[in-house]
């Protein structure tokens, strides 16, 4: 199973609404890829950003166990892959999820919970 390397990460609000910056870097090791990624301090995230209904069932976007998830999801959708040691490895978007789920898993979300959000974030077509 996957882990972060971090118990939390820091995150400070910005001008616009539900919009935050990290203020520290966030590094996750994922067991089924075999490498580590990170999100370095001052990207910006948006949280867990699914639609409305989802966030009646999961809790909203901050409301969460851990926002580390999202924070490294967001990250991987942007930029659509992951930084580790100043090089880029692209990542598609089934990988992105995959990646989403097992940092979700190693955050101790229930499984009905990443059911909820896989599904939100696979509905999202936007995201990629």
């Amino acid at each position: 199973m996957g882990n972060f390397l971090q118990q939390d990460i820091r995150l400070e609000s910005t001008d616009q609404a539900g919009v935050y910056k990290t203020l520290t870097d966030l590094t996750f090791y994922s067991s089924k890829m075999n490498c580590y990624m990170s999100v370095y301090a001052g990207y910006i995230t948006d949280g867990f950003s699914i639609p409305q209904l989802f966030e009646t069932i999961t809790g909203g976007r901050w409301e969460q166990k851990s926002n580390m998830p999202a924070v490294l999801h967001d990250s991987l959708c942007q930029k659509k892959g992951y930084t580790f040691c100043s090089e880029f490895h692209p990542v598609t978007f089934k990988q992105a999820n995959d990646l989403f789920d097992e940092a979700m898993k190693a955050c101790g979300f229930s499984w009905l919970k990443r059911i909820v959000f896989r599904a939100a974030v696979e509905l999202n077509v936007n995201r990629w």
